[in-house]
């Protein structure tokens, strides 16, 4: 099994030494934000998995980073996330298997026409936010936030139809061959955007039943009727 289709990112947790000491328990010099942040991307993965959290001198204690609150509901949030895509992803993995296309995926697999996708980082014509971009199989797409403060972001989006995870929002139409957006991107809501299709209704409908998405205050999603038809990107 190639480990280039099941791409992830485990998150670590656990203490750093510097030179000639030790940081003390808990983040060992990581910000509990950037251990957020990293949460919420690695749920788009093939596999989410934390490291050990360290503790104490030894590092051997139950505390460090999973003792704090802020990233243990962080860390639940983005389980459930997880799960809920469960099997969606075991499709692709099965894809994977038979095809050798990634789980995870560099948006140009989709978009080779789209310069943004083609162009390095700082060349002109690309948006800054898609070199930084990835999808889930073909359906969601991820923008995940790698710097500290961030609280809204302009996001490129390739053509066609997205709606915005957190809101209901469809941020585009079909008919879009390409669109920047701005976005709230709090902590625990990245900018994550997915087709109108049945496959992701049964993704958001699962998020609503765990809490994820509010259900209240996100009246757009509750009151959407997606199309049982897969709109192909």
């Amino acid at each position: 099994m190639s480990g280039l289709t099941h791409a992830h990112s485990a998150v670590c947790l656990a203490p750093s030494s510097p030179p000639g000491g030790t940081h003390p328990p808990g983040f060992g010099g990581r910000a509990r934000e950037a251990v957020c942040r990293w949460l919420e991307m690695a749920a788009f993965t093939a596999l989410f998995r934390v490291h050990d959290g360290g503790a104490g001198a030894d590092g051997c204690g139950p505390d460090g980073a999973f003792g704090d609150d802020l990233v243990l509901r962080q860390l639940a949030r983005w389980a459930h996330v997880y799960v809920a895509l469960a099997d969606y992803r075991l499709g692709l993995i099965d894809e994977a298997s038979r095809r050798g296309i990634p789980v995870v995926r560099h948006p140009y697999l989709h978009f080779p026409e789209d310069g943004n996708f083609s162009r390095l980082k700082d060349e002109k014509g690309a948006h800054k936010s898609s070199a930084d971009a990835f999808m889930l199989g073909e359906l969601i797409y991820i923008v995940p936030v790698l710097k500290m403060g961030v609280k809204k972001m302009s996001v490129y989006l390739p053509r066609g139809a997205w709606i915005h995870l957190w809101t209901g929002e469809q941020v585009t139409d079909q008919e879009s061959l390409g669109k920047t957006v701005k976005v709230q991107c709090a902590v625990g809501e990245p900018p994550v955007f997915i087709r109108d299709c049945e496959t992701m209704y049964q993704f958001v409908s699962s998020l609503r039943r765990k809490g994820v998405i509010d259900k209240i205050k996100r009246k757009e999603h509750r009151e959407r009727k997606f199309p049982l038809k897969i709109i192909k990107s």
